[in-house]
């Protein structure tokens, strides 16, 4: 899906993980809300999702 390469590790002091698109995407995304805890998207297929930031890492 869009050329993803996967990652090549975690930065263990972070947390961050970094990906390569080969390809960028289509379409559109409307943002709803957003703080620094939370944040609510809306996809051009009526696709919602909720993010929350988390503490942890798995």
């Amino acid at each position: 899906m869009f050329g993803l390469v996967p990652p090549q590790g975690m930065n263990l002091e972070t947390g961050e993980i970094s990906f390569t698109m080969k390809r960028s995407p289509k379409g559109r995304l409307e943002v709803l809300y957003l703080d620094e805890e939370l944040r609510i998207t809306r996809g051009e297929r009526v696709t919602i999702l909720v993010c929350e930031r988390s503490d942890t890492f798995l």
